[in-house]
């Protein structure tokens, strides 16, 4: 909270707290550029394109549920997280 000093009284105002700009890692999200929905894994900055039943990209702002159970056959495959590499060294 701080205070302004605007005439001869002070107001006092709130800050307000900072709204986030992205989603968090993890979920299923719409890009409008391409209209076609999307996943960023923990631990990586890498985008991945969700697909349908039929292997076709899942486009169009209204399709969430579809994008969403993309994203949850992702999760139970295993293949959305990446694997560690190993470095060769003990």
């Amino acid at each position: 909270m701080y205070s302004i000093l605007l005439g001869s009284r002070p107001i006092t105002q709130v800050k307000e707290p900072l709204k986030r700009r992205r989603r968090s890692k993890g979920l299923a999200g719409h890009w409008q550029q391409t209209d076609a929905w999307y996943c960023t894994p923990p631990g990586t900055k890498k985008r991945l394109s969700l697909f349908d039943e039929r292997g076709q990209r899942i486009r169009g702002q209204d399709r969430k549920q579809a994008a969403e159970l993309a994203l949850a056959q992702l999760q139970v495959n295993g293949k959305w997280r990446p694997t560690a590499v190993p470095t060769g060294e003990p």
